[in-house]
């Protein structure tokens, strides 16, 4: 008897011991997140009944948050896409630590209701933006593949002017070692402009034979996995883009595209995707109806006089309406030489500003910046105004760029470094505060940068803001203008 109560005692004991081992987590179960359970690869737990769960989204753990996305696409038709619906509110909620997937997870939900999402466009165009709070501090290919979504998104929905100029900042920069997905999408995007998408048809054109170009990429879903059904190329998209927007009259294109058709143009043979693309291409353009003097004048308007370029320009302000750059009161700076002072000491006369890194892997952007900026000096200095104002070359990363490589990477593209042009970068709070107050488009990720886009500032004698130029609009006769005005005006 004894023996059987210990017996007893001892599968009690082992029981509860079980009880307890069965309730820890296992080594096995993968981790909750979103992309798990929208793709069921773990255990769905209940989601809160019904779409009400999108106003409680913050509130939720990962797999909840899955669970609620996944239960409001299989009831498309209680899904709120105005401007002041759920979700709406989760993407403007959203910053570098929201999971990149569920920021793809709303975006599916969004591409799903096609024109009738139309109302949510401006949202999505405002996240396009360098600066937006979901790329800061986030790995690259997030950022890189979310901006992609983004594009394409915008393309099922419908394409706002207000997105026009990130269209500019995705096409303008061609290097060959871009993202093909993010320029993939944007050509994409021009696809579905019509004939607001002809201006960037040189854009377009000067892409196909670059290296990225045959790179394959799904934009029908985020994730990097994709059927091969799914796989396009940025060839491809130029093909159905140029389709989407060219005319009969637009003899460039379609002189590339023959080219293409019929497989010469190049030393090394084309995808044969791409050579049947461009033969639809050449037949869908030259099936539309010619209209002769409309598309001629609408040619002139879009392609001479108002190119891409321009969707990114600004006037000069006028002086009631510019702003001090707060940021410049108390900024301290280190120069080329490595010799430290205050930012204000060098706001004495109408300034240029402009932004850069040395390590930047786009020629197209840091580098061409910088040479632009010595053919600006170079025009200053024949016309005799090279004393009266003054160019500032900012590092993106003061903590990386030493006077020594700002000096270097200056010099070697034609600047002229000396009273009148400098190279430098700010002290450690200030240069967050100059980015803010100016709002230069660029994001970092670990104190290094993301990803940026290319402007300049041009501030008055007083260290208020004058006028900024974006993208390819600060070309050297513009800016000329601009400082005869300023100057003229002191």
């Amino acid at each position: 008897m004894a023996g059987s109560k210990k017996w007893r005692i001892l599968l009690g004991f082992l029981g509860f011991l079980l009880l307890i081992l069965a309730t820890l987590p296992r080594g096995d179960v993968q981790p909750e997140a979103p992309v798990a359970v929208l793709t069921g690869q773990a255990e769905q737990r209940p989601a809160p009944a019904g779409l009400p769960c999108l106003d409680q989204f913050s509130r939720l753990t990962a797999s909840e948050q899955g669970c609620c996305l996944e239960e409001a696409g299989e009831w498309p038709e209680k899904l709120s896409v105005d401007p002041d619906s759920p979700l709406v509110r989760l993407l403007l909620s959203a910053d570098g630590q929201t999971d990149h997937r569920i920021l793809a997870a709303v975006l599916d939900l969004i591409r799903a209701k096609g024109y009738q999402a139309e109302g949510l466009a401006e949202v999505l165009s405002s996240l396009l933006s360098h600066q937006a709070a979901i790329y800061q501090e986030r790995d690259k290919w997030q950022v890189l593949r979310l901006r992609a979504y983004l594009f394409a998104t915008l393309s099922d929905i419908g394409f706002p002017d207000s997105a026009l100029p990130m269209l500019v900042d995705a096409l303008a920069y061609v290097d060959e070692r871009m993202s093909a997905v993010e320029f993939g999408a944007a050509v994409h995007a021009v696809g579905g402009l019509g004939e607001r998408g002809r201006p960037f048809i040189p854009f377009l054109l000067r892409t196909v034979t670059e290296r990225f170009a045959e790179e394959e990429f799904s934009l029908e879903r985020y994730e990097a996995a994709y059927p091969p059904e799914e796989a396009t190329t940025v060839q491809l998209e130029v093909a159905k883009a140029l389709a989407a927007v060219c005319t009969p009259a637009d003899e460039e294109a379609l002189t590339t595209l023959r080219s293409v058709a019929s497989g010469s143009g190049t030393d090394a043979p084309w995808d044969p995707r791409f050579v049947a693309a461009a033969a639809e291409a050449v037949r869908r353009i030259e099936a539309k109806p010619d209209a002769g003097g409309f598309f001629q004048r609408a040619k002139r308007l879009v392609s001479s006089t108002e190119p891409a370029e321009d969707l990114y320009r600004s006037s000069l302000f006028e002086p009631e309406r510019r702003f001090r750059l707060l940021s410049l009161e108390q900024a301290r700076v280190v120069d080329h030489q490595g010799q430290t002072y205050p930012l204000s000491e060098l706001i004495d006369r109408p300034v240029l500003i402009t932004f850069f890194y040395t390590r930047c892997q786009n020629a197209q952007k840091c580098s061409a910046t910088i040479a632009r900026l010595a053919l600006l000096q170079r025009e200053l200095i024949r016309e005799g105004m090279s004393t009266k104002v003054r160019l500032l070359a900012i590092t993106f990363e003061p903590e990386f760029d030493t006077p020594r490589r700002l000096r270097r990477y200056a010099v070697d593209r034609g600047l002229s470094l000396g009273q009148n042009a400098l190279a430098i970068r700010l002290e450690p709070g200030a240069h967050e505060a100059l980015l803010k107050d100016l709002d230069t488009p660029v994001c970092y990720n670990a104190g290094w940068v993301n990803s940026h886009g290319v402007e300049a500032v041009l501030v008055d004698a007083k260290g208020r803001l004058a006028r900024k130029y974006w993208s390819w609009g600060w070309e050297s006769q513009v800016v000329l203008d601009d400082l005869r005005r300023l100057l003229a005006s002191e």
